[in-house]
């Protein structure tokens, strides 16, 4: 969100009252701890789709951590307006992408 602050997408008003009601719901998240199965998996994704679809260390880390997420919890979908990471999480659930 904070991209698209710099890059003049979006005001950073909108942005602080989205990260106020992110403050507010985060009782209801599941924070996953990058330990070294999210690291392994990460570095699996990488060996495995990063040239095919331009995954980068960061995306492979939230993917993972997702994948990790879901042996303990079902991820019932996983949200993102980064077409590339879509590419790569479709592979492993049902995606949505709020842009479209």
């Amino acid at each position: 969100l904070l991209k698209r602050v710099r890059m003049k997408e979006i005001e950073l008003k909108k942005v602080t009252e989205i990260f106020g009601y992110m403050d507010q719901d985060l009782n209801k998240w599941n924070i996953i701890e990058v330990n070294q199965q999210v690291k392994s998996f990460a570095i699996y994704l990488l060996d495995n789709a990063a040239s095919n679809m331009s995954l980068c260390t960061l995306d492979a880390l939230q993917v993972s951590s997702a994948i990790i997420s879901n042996q303990m919890l079902k991820v019932d979908l996983f949200i993102s307006s980064d077409k590339k990471i879509l590419k790569v999480a479709k592979e492993y659930f049902k995606v949505f992408n709020p842009e479209n």
